[in-house]
């Protein structure tokens, strides 16, 4: 049993093969997005210190990660400017995997001691700590609930509409009928669509909010069979449209705009309707919508435009699924002794 950084000359082909194994299949820091991440992060450097833990050139776990160093000089750990991914193999057997996880503590001791990181960020995604979970929360870590609205699209597509909230069938109706609604993967993107997209996010939000670079990746992520848009137009003019990044397994809810002088109109219904059922078809199990809000939950406590999308989110049925944000700060480390599991 040995353990593997990124750049070492096996890293990558085992990564691939660890993330075919991982149970959850998160769509997040694979792929094209770390490349997304970075130059979303432009104003900040990074260097990958991802690693994963082989025996026998089978993976067993690894961690997603970077060193990142703002333009003020701080430097902190994260997943590219997310949170660090853990990724695990559904074929490690509870041997292999306790000597697995002595090595990951020992890496990230070594990163803590030597990259002079004041901070790391993680998202507890399941129902326990997992190892990188534990080591964090043992150094004196904090967690603080979130919450993510999933939907399970194991379920028929029947069971999926009668979760929908009832004054939303009628406004999917709406798109349906109104909107020319298009679906662009792999096979059918062209560059002048992501041109399309972009233009009309620039308006949406009255300005530029990302790179160039962000949207020319965002293409190539859909030609790299990791993510997949939904355009609706009305008299051949884009109004609306989404991204949706995905694995085999998982589909995330990335980003969306909508024409302002239509925010009168049900636009995002439609638009999402399609995008669940597009992810079922694909095989996915899960369709996350993000990030949801609450009135009393937060610091600063959410506005009401979060609010309301949050409302959104929830009207297409799914499960209020508990995240935890793990934040270990080096000002404040205690180090508990004792097992390391």
């Amino acid at each position: 049993m040995k353990l593997v950084r990124a750049g070492e000359a096996s890293f990558a082909l085992l990564w691939e093969k660890l993330l075919e194994q991982d149970e959850l299949g998160y769509p997040l820091l694979r792929g094209l997005d770390v490349a997304y991440c970075t130059a979303y992060m432009r104003e900040s450097r990074f260097e990958d210190v991802s690693f994963l833990i082989e025996e026998s050139q089978s993976p067993s776990l690894g961690v997603r990660m970077a060193v990142r160093t703002h333009p003020d000089g701080r430097r902190d750990i994260s997943g590219f400017g997310r949170p660090i991914g853990y990724f695990e193999s559904n074929m490690t057997d509870a041997g292999r995997r306790e000597g697995a996880i002595c090595l990951l503590r020992d890496e990230m001791n070594r990163l803590v001691e030597t990259t002079g990181c004041t901070s790391i960020v993680y998202e507890e995604l399941g129902s326990a700590l997992s190892p990188i979970g534990r080591y964090l929360m043992d150094r004196g870590a904090k967690a603080i609930p979130r919450f993510a609205q999933v939907i399970d699209l194991t379920q028929s597509e029947t069971l999926l509409r009668q979760q929908i909230r009832k004054s939303y069938k009628s406004l999917i109706n709406w798109g349906g009928k109104n909107l020319n609604l298009q679906l662009l993967d792999h096979a059918t993107v062209q560059p002048e669509d992501m041109e399309r997209f972009h233009q009309l996010h620039f308006e949406a939000a009255g300005r530029e909010t990302r790179s160039r670079e962000t949207w020319d990746i965002q293409l190539e992520m859909v030609r790299a069979r990791e993510a997949f848009l939904v355009f609706g137009q009305m008299d051949g003019v884009l109004v609306t449209g989404a991204a949706f990044w995905h694995s085999s397994r998982y589909c995330y809810y990335g980003v969306s705009a909508s024409r302002r002088e239509l925010f009168a109109n049900p636009l995002g219904h439609s638009v999402l309707w399609a995008a669940i059922l597009h992810a079922k078809k694909m095989g996915c199990r899960f369709l996350e919508t993000g990030e949801l809000f609450f009135s009393n939950h937060g610091n600063p406590v959410p506005t009401s435009k979060e609010l309301a999308i949050s409302t959104f989110k929830r009207g297409f049925g799914g499960e209020s699924r508990l995240r935890l944000k793990v934040t270990w700060e080096k000002q404040s480390e205690s180090v508990t002794s004792g097992s390391a599991f």
